[in-house]
């Protein structure tokens, strides 16, 4: 309005607007060389000291957040290794800022492939940043992903139809398209059937090595552990975010100042037994997790050895055991014990007290202080009652030695 105010004016001081346009003119005129000094400047400085993040993980966060979330741990915790990583869902709300951050201040997206992560326009846009700016992608292979084929790219709309959050920043179908082909021609980690903590270890020093090559991970066990072990965290095996947050929750209570170190947590192998030093068992408790043979066989020898115990919460999916479980549950049941009614009354007995949720997929912060509150919950769980009588079948029975153990707590996550 003020500069449209000017046309109106009929005595113009011609002197006065001269002058006025000149040292615009002057102003603009040196502004660029300033700005070309400062681009020239950033990328020096990119250059001589990198850019901020040495990696950047693209992840579907309600597939693999633990797992993006303990690899972060490992990578930053290796000796050698003087970078900085950044996960996807810590950066900010704004997708502008959270590609500007993969193109432009990132030397390596590391991509976990899980089953619906090219589902995801979030995770596809950031691909496709990283392959428009020359950006190093590396994509770390999880069994239940299948890398795109012609059919997928072409017909991507078909199957991801809602793509309005791409395009309002100027990703188009055809830079997706380039993307997916893209991801196919890029260095894969191939991970294993089963996760374990010898794997992570593996995958970490692999991706903070450098240059990196197509390589299938061996499946490699973990080791079984001293059998002096106090404290022990039982996962299913079968869900590896129910793993990989074991291994989170291990890590941190072993740095927490109520945990002397002989009390280090033992993340339970599939294969481990209870080692009678037992204080303290830590169970998993995620989505279908009790309707798996190895936790409940697990859970029985501990409530038979009267540990106590006290519930914690990693999956928002997690239903609590109700008194349909025993017929949804028959067969299980069945080959497992002889005494059905008391394994209910063992699942029953471990919610009577209040829960305490992890959030193994939550920040480095919240982690930290859902892990304090667990330890100081493990201070004061609830005993199990008498239950030595109960009747346990399969692997692991014949090697429990109830009368020896006795006062012990069972903490389930």
């Amino acid at each position: 309005v003020v500069s449209l105010s000017g046309l109106f004016i009929e005595d113009v001081d011609k002197n006065v607007v001269a002058g006025f346009c000149c040292a615009m003119l002057i102003l603009v005129t040196a502004f660029i060389p300033v700005a070309i000094a400062y681009g020239l400047y950033q990328r020096i400085m990119h250059a001589k000291v990198g850019k901020p993040y040495s990696h950047f993980i693209c992840h579907h966060k309600a597939a693999t957040g633990s797992f993006a979330r303990l690899l972060k741990m490992l990578c930053s915790g290796r000796p050698d290794f003087k970078g900085k990583i950044f996960i996807d869902s810590d950066g900010p709300s704004d997708l502008d800022k959270l590609y500007d951050m993969v193109g432009n201040q990132t030397d390596m997206l590391v991509v976990l492939c899980s089953g619906a992560l090219l589902t995801r326009p979030v995770c596809v846009g950031e691909i496709a940043t990283a392959k428009e700016r020359n950006v190093n992608v590396v994509k770390v292979i999880f069994p239940d992903f299948s890398e795109p084929d012609t059919g997928f790219i072409e017909q991507y709309a078909t199957f991801v139809p809602d793509l309005t959050i791409l395009a309002q920043r100027g990703v188009g179908l055809i830079s997706i398209q380039g993307a997916l082909q893209y991801l196919s021609d890029r260095p894969k980690l191939q991970l294993p059937a089963r996760l374990s903590m010898v794997v992570m270890q593996e995958l970490s020093t692999k991706l903070t090595q450098g240059s990196i090559a197509t390589t299938a991970l061996a499946l490699m066990e973990d080791a079984p552990g001293a059998s002096s072990a106090q404290n022990l965290i039982l996962p299913d095996h079968s869900n590896w975010e129910a793993v990989t947050a074991a291994h989170i929750l291990a890590h941190l209570l072993s740095k927490s100042p109520s945990q002397a170190a002989t009390k280090a947590p033992l993340v339970l192998g599939p294969d481990m037994d209870l080692p009678e030093s037992a204080a303290t068992l830590i169970v998993v408790c995620t989505s279908g997790a009790f309707s798996q043979s190895h936790m409940l066989r697990t859970v029985m020898l501990a409530a038979k050895s009267g540990l106590s115990h006290l519930a914690v919460i990693t999956d928002e999916g997690f239903r609590f055991p109700t008194d349909s479980f025993l017929n949804d549950n028959q067969a299980l049941v069945a080959s497992l014990t002889g005494t059905p009614e008391q394994l209910l009354l063992i699942l029953k007995r471990i919610f009577e007290q209040s829960a305490v949720s992890f959030n193994a997929s939550g920040s480095d912060e919240s982690l930290v202080k859902k892990a304090a509150e667990v330890a100081e919950r493990m201070s004061r769980a609830t005993q199990f009652l008498d239950l030595k009588d109960l009747d346990i079948k399969g692997p692991g029975e014949k090697d429990l030695k109830v009368s020896s153990i006795g006062g012990k707590h069972m903490v389930l996550v």
